[in-house]
């Protein structure tokens, strides 16, 4: 019988290589996100509501949107469809 460990580095999340739209309307969810996501290497761009997020999504053209659904100004969901 052989036994499976896992190594810490197999589950490290590298995001080197990737750009981050986090658009959340809770000041403090936003950092916290975007403190982990930047601590893994991550270019980390934030907004507070949909309207921001559309406008820098415009801008830097990011490759992963993490995005909340009820914020005000402008959803989530309206967001991403004008996306």
């Amino acid at each position: 019988m052989s036994t499976l460990i896992a190594s810490p580095e197999s589950h490290f999340l590298s995001l080197k290589n990737f750009s981050i739209l986090c658009v959340e309307d809770s000041e403090i969810i936003r950092h916290f996100l975007a403190d982990f996501l930047h601590r893994n290497g991550g270019t980390v761009f934030e907004a507070e509501n949909g309207k921001q997020g559309l406008e820098l999504y415009t801008e830097h053209q990011p490759d992963i949107i993490i995005s909340d659904v009820c914020m005000p100004f402008m959803s989530g969901i309206d967001m991403c469809r004008s996306i």
